[in-house]
């Protein structure tokens, strides 16, 4: 009789700790998502500046120019938009986003053109883009930080570009200013032939009246 009251027992202390548990469960369950959706952490940007300079003549024209942005060693993580068009000398942004901390890798270069009298800077731009907690935000909020280097790894505020362009040499014309001394010196030949001409003729005329006297 005893053994049977112990055996009821356990078994309603087993069922009262089975409905406090899931009571407990359903109540918890609820708060552990809603934590983890607040707990989500927004996506954060960055901005890889770029811009052209133009050196040199000033050109008849403004020329587009052609920047674009690669990622390296396998990154994939990529701006909303690979090139930008800059007409003569500006600046573009690629912009980007992230939602991990972590460490992307990009090269930015000029795309080369063939225009006449143009030069076209060929550096290579290594961008590193880091994406960090920020620990001084109780929120825990995520925060990006851009390192540009040029080919020589010095650090550098953009991706700057640097073209030349050197106008075409307008040929001399000498044949023309020749001719135009030629026949200046030609007409003053004439005039002082004539005067020439003109003094012989009055030599005469006088030496002819003084024969004709005598």
């Amino acid at each position: 009789m005893t053994y049977a009251l112990n055996v009821k027992r356990n078994l309603a202390i087993a069922s009262l700790v089975a409905a406090v548990l899931v009571a407990v469960f359903t109540c918890v369950a609820p708060s552990a998502q809603a934590y983890a959706a607040e707990g989500a952490h927004a996506p954060v940007s960055a901005q890889i500046p770029a811009q052209v300079v133009v050196k040199g003549d000033a050109p008849a024209q403004t020329r587009d120019f052609t920047v674009q942005v690669s990622g390296a060693d396998g990154e994939t993580v990529l701006p909303d938009q690979l090139q930008a068009t800059i007409a003569g000398e500006g600046s573009a942004q690629f912009a980007m986003s992230f939602a991990e901390v972590g460490l992307h890798h990009y090269t930015v270069r000029q795309v080369p053109g063939n225009a006449e009298g143009w030069t076209y800077d060929e550096q290579v731009y290594n961008v590193d883009v880091y994406c960090m907690w920020n620990g001084r935000d109780a929120s825990d909020s995520l925060y990006t930080q851009v390192s540009v280097k040029n080919a020589a790894g010095e650090k550098c505020e953009a991706c700057t570009f640097e073209n030349a362009y050197q106008a075409p040499v307008q040929p001399a014309q000498p044949q023309a200013a020749s001719m135009a001394q030629t026949g200046d010196m030609v007409g003053m030949a004439a005039v002082f032939i004539g005067l020439v001409a003109l003094a012989a003729v009055v030599a005469a005329v006088v030496a002819y009246r003084r024969r004709s006297r005598e």
